[in-house]
């Protein structure tokens, strides 16, 4: 063998070692669990469940978050429209406890009956941020959604009140 044909022969056999190694690294990698997670703030909402209220009546609503950045929180208040935020009406920033935790009340006002929702963003020093929503149950009557059904054996269709919206 010259040394050209040395050249190719060794230049393909290195390309197939390539080739099937990379396709064993993707099928190892297929395999395993991903560990790619939507990068978001470090914070978590403990507080949990439904807050429950009368109609045109004013609550307290405790609000616990968990940062694990080490810095001060930023945190907004957004109610739906069915919601009055009495306090705080602005953002406000928290310094977390040597757990982590923070802590605030907010004060809705609530004159529709309903399902409502109070809206919690948060920002931390590092410059991330993460959304949360508690939900708000006011009166005793929640939405029900109709259920139609075509035909017998079809599937449930849920037809839901909507509003369309240009934000």
């Amino acid at each position: 063998m010259n040394i050209f044909s040395r050249i190719v022969f060794f230049s393909l056999a290195s390309l197939t070692l390539m080739a099937c190694t990379e396709q064993k690294s993707l099928e190892v990698a297929a395999s395993e669990p991903s560990a790619y997670r939507k990068p978001s703030a470090p914070t978590e909402l403990l507080t949990e469940g439904t807050q429950r209220s009368e109609i045109r009546s004013e609550i307290v609503i405790p609000i616990t978050l968990r940062t694990r950045t080490g810095h001060q929180l930023t945190v907004e208040l957004q109610p739906d429209e069915g919601l009055n935020l009495v306090s705080p009406t602005g953002p406000v920033q928290l310094t977390p406890d040597e757990n982590g935790r923070v802590n605030l009340e907010a004060i809705v006002r609530t004159p529709v009956q309903g399902r409502h929702y109070l809206g919690i963003s948060t920002s931390s020093g590092a410059g991330m941020s993460r959304s949360f929503s508690i939900a708000v149950q006011v009166g005793t009557q929640a939405i029900q959604p109709k259920v139609d059904r075509d035909e017998p054996g079809s599937e449930n269709i849920r037809r839901m009140p909507a509003e369309e919206s240009t934000r």
